[in-house]
């Protein structure tokens, strides 16, 4: 697993900008999702180290998407609605728990003694690892 790469941070970068509703938003999280799928089939082999480091990047590019579209201070809010919508929190719950697998092989690697994927509006994922 190498996490996203520039050119995929692109275009969803790209993609923000045509964002106008929760439809387009669960969209652009869909390739988030699918490309997070692709690498992880590649699997789990590198450092631990490493491993932290793509699973906080994959969780980064899809925070920042639902971070852009719904934190308090978005240019993108365009539309009286609140919370979020079932599409855009359903992909992001996906793409959290596939993240659950490489997370706990790189903690137990790196001697972390727990380790959690949690996800909270409106800034998506948070990563967190304690180690003793």
């Amino acid at each position: 697993m190498e996490g996203p790469s520039d050119a995929l941070r692109r275009r969803i970068g790209e993609g923000l900008s045509r964002i106008e509703d929760e439809a387009a938003l669960s969209d652009l999280l869909g390739v988030i999702q699918g490309e997070l799928a692709r690498d992880s089939a590649t699997g789990f082999g590198q450092e631990s180290e490493q491993l932290l480091v793509a699973v906080d990047a994959w969780a980064g590019l899809a925070s920042h998407v639902i971070a852009r579209f719904y934190a308090p201070a978005s240019p993108w809010r365009r539309f009286d609605l609140a919370g979020w919508g079932q599409g855009a929190i359903t992909r992001l719950r996906d793409i959290g728990s596939s993240l659950a697998l490489p997370l706990g092989h790189a903690a137990k690697g790196s001697g972390a003694v727990s380790w959690t994927i949690s996800v909270g509006f409106p800034w998506g994922i948070s990563i967190g690892i304690t180690w003793a």
